[in-house]
């Protein structure tokens, strides 16, 4: 026995072609308008939204970034001897020999944000 299919005219696929199509847009734009608004709103809550951990920091059990007292008594230093008119490279090099290993880039940030 044959199959038989609904016979569809051109126009009518091309109109329900962009029919669905409008479709699929407009619920990307309100996913979009979601993902944005619940960024937004945790960033003014001041939750951590993912990608690496900032260095002085560490991830709370309810995902709430919480300052790490060893990394954060090495930033006090780094700010110190900056104050003190020390070149980023000493003071990298100063982390460096008691473990903490940052790129310059990286020590640049994180004096900035102190």
């Amino acid at each position: 026995m044959a199959l038989i299919l609904p016979l569809i005219r051109p126009t009518q696929k091309r109109q329900t072609d962009a029919t669905l199509s409008a479709v699929a847009e407009a619920e990307r734009d309100r996913i979009r308008e979601r993902v944005a608004t619940t960024k937004r709103d945790q960033r003014e809550r001041g939750r951590y939204l993912g990608g690496k951990v900032p260095f002085g920091f560490k991830l709370g059990d309810n995902g709430d970034l919480i300052e790490d007292a060893t990394q954060q008594a090495q930033i006090a230093r780094a700010k110190a001897l900056r104050a003190d008119g020390v070149k980023l490279e000493v003071i990298r090099d100063t982390l460096a020999a008691d473990g903490v290993k940052l790129a310059l880039s990286a020590l640049h940030r994180v004096l900035k944000a102190a």
